[in-house]
């Protein structure tokens, strides 16, 4: 299987399966089972929601400015993705709401 992206899309990828193994890690720890990550469906809606809300906010609002606290950063004209950037030829606006619908998928079927 090939990966296609354009422009910074693969970073939507890096940050969902991050969040995927974070949150694996974090219920194995927490439930003391290797296999409660696989065996439950809210641990991976979880995962998909958190990486839907960092792909969110890297986005680049209406007004072409990044999203950011006003008292720690200045806001920014370039936010790290772009309109332009694609994962899988979708660009990367449209993957968080594909990523809730497939955490919610995903929540309710499973093993």
């Amino acid at each position: 299987m090939f990966i296609a992206w354009k422009g910074r899309g693969i970073l939507v990828a890096a940050i969902t399966i991050g969040s995927c193994l974070a949150t694996q890690m974090a219920t194995e720890a927490y439930y003391h089972n290797e296999m409660y990550f696989q065996q439950h469906g809210w641990p991976k809606f979880a995962a998909l929601a958190v990486a839907a809300g960092i792909v969110q906010l890297l986005l680049p609002n209406d007004h072409g400015e990044h999203l950011t606290d006003p008292q720690l950063l200045v806001p920014s004209r370039n936010s790290l993705l772009r309109d332009s950037d694609q994962f899988f030829y979708i660009p990367v606006k449209h993957w968080p709401p594909i990523l809730l619908v497939l955490g919610l998928l995903l929540c309710f079927v499973h093993d």
